[in-house]
């Protein structure tokens, strides 16, 4: 499920938007992800990380 369309690790989807807020410069490796308007989940399922889901991922299961 972590591979499907819509699905993100949390930590660099949080570290990005905190980048946004604070007006620093977007990496390749933490990419911003404009969640304006969209249904946000965040989980963490018996795994180590945290995983963000936009709705894409509602459809991949």
């Amino acid at each position: 499920m972590k591979d499907a369309p819509g699905v993100y690790d949390a930590l660099p989807f949080l570290i990005a938007n905190t980048k946004q807020v604070m007006g620093l410069e977007e990496l390749p490796e933490e990419p911003f992800i404009n969640t304006a308007g969209l249904n946000v989940v965040y989980w963490a399922a018996a795994t180590p990380r945290w995983t963000v889901c936009v709705p894409h991922c509602a459809t991949a299961r």
